[in-house]
């Protein structure tokens, strides 16, 4: 919980929380996460599609992680 709490609103605090999310709530592996594009995120339903070990839909089960990707995907665009 202390790392998904760390405090700050900058693009690189935004970015380091939203791995994390994404790496707590989906359960999926820090090499499929690291070469994530931005098109394999559905935030609506919730879905990440990686190509990973057998090509799999991974689910975005926590509301914090979907808010944690929406702001940092906000806060690039600036």
């Amino acid at each position: 919980m202390r790392l998904v709490s760390i405090v700050g609103n900058d693009a690189l605090t935004l970015r380091d929380r939203a791995l994390l999310e994404l790496l707590y709530s989906s359960g999926l592996r820090l090499s499929e996460i690291a070469t994530l594009d931005l098109m394999q995120l559905d935030l609506t339903d919730g879905m990440v599609r990686v190509t990973g070990k057998a090509a799999n839909s991974a689910m975005c089960r926590r509301r914090h992680a979907r808010a944690a990707l929406q702001a940092w995907i906000a806060a690039r665009a600036r």
